[in-house]
C-alpha cells in the first residue's frame, strides 16, 4: 500500500513538472509571437523600414533626449517626383519595386545613426540625430546624388528625383506635429523651386 501511495506521489510530481514545463514553453512562445506582432505593427511590410507608427514614438523619444542633453535633431521630409506617373503607367507592382530600391538608396545615403522611415505612399522621413545645418546639407546632397542614377524597372531605365524639406528641433517645432509640418512645408517649397532639391524650413 505504501509503495502504491509513493508511486502515485511520484507520478503526480512528474505530471506536475511536465505541466509546468509546458506552460512555461507556451508562455515563451506567446511572448515571442507578441514581440513579432509588435515589430510587424511598427514596420512597413513593403520596404522593411520602420513605419509612421514607430516614427511618432521615435521622434517623441528624441525630443525628450534632446531636452535632457541640450541637443538638437533634424527631420527630412522626402517626396518622390514623378512617382505617380510611373505608378500609373507601369503599374503598382513596378511602383512597389521602385519604392524598395529608393528605400535601399536612402539607407546608403544617411549616417550610421540616422533612421529612415516610410511615412506613406512615396513619402519618406529621415530623422538625423545630433546634427548641424551644414552636416544636414551634406546628407541631403548625398541623397540627391544617390537618386540621380537611373532605376531599373521591368528591364527599363527610369528616373525619379527627390524633393526634400528639412526642419530642426527646436527651431521649427517642439512637438511631433510641428516638426513634421515644418519639414512638409519645406518639401513643398522644394517642389515649387523646380523639384530635385532640398529646402530648409
Amino acid at each position: 500500500m505504501i509503495i502504491i501511495v509513493n508511486l502515485v506521489k511520484v507520478s503526480v510530481t512528474i505530471l506536475t513538472t511536465i505541466y509546468l514545463v509546458k506552460i512555461n514553453q507556451h508562455r515563451k512562445e506567446l511572448q515571442i509571437l507578441n514581440e513579432k506582432l509588435v515589430k510587424l505593427a511598427h514596420m512597413d511590410h513593403l520596404t522593411g523600414l520602420p513605419n509612421r507608427l514607430m516614427l511618432q514614438d521615435y521622434i517623441n523619444k528624441e525630443i525628450n533626449e534632446s531636452e535632457k542633453y541640450n541637443k538638437k535633431f533634424s527631420v527630412m521630409f522626402l517626396d518622390l517626383d514623378r512617382f505617380k506617373e510611373i505608378n500609373d503607367t507601369l503599374g503598382h507592382a513596378t511602383g512597389d519595386s521602385l519604392l524598395i530600391q529608393v528605400a535601399e538608396r536612402l539607407q546608403r545615403s544617411v549616417r550610421k545613426n540616422d533612421v529612415v522611415f516610410r511615412l506613406a505612399g512615396d513619402e519618406f522621413i529621415i530623422v538625423l540625430k545630433d546634427i548641424d545645418k551644414e552636416e544636414c546639407r551634406n546628407v541631403a546632397e548625398r541623397i540627391i546624388n544617390e537618386m540621380s542614377d537611373s532605376f531599373t524597372l521591368e528591364g527599363m531605365e527610369s528616373s525619379v528625383s527627390p524633393s526634400i524639406g528639412i526642419s530642426f528641433y527646436p527651431e521649427n517645432g517642439v512637438i511631433y506635429q510641428e516638426i513634421i509640418k515644418s519639414a512638409d512645408k519645406a518639401m513643398y517649397l522644394a517642389k515649387l523651386k523646380g523639384k530635385n532639391n532640398f529646402q530648409f524650413a
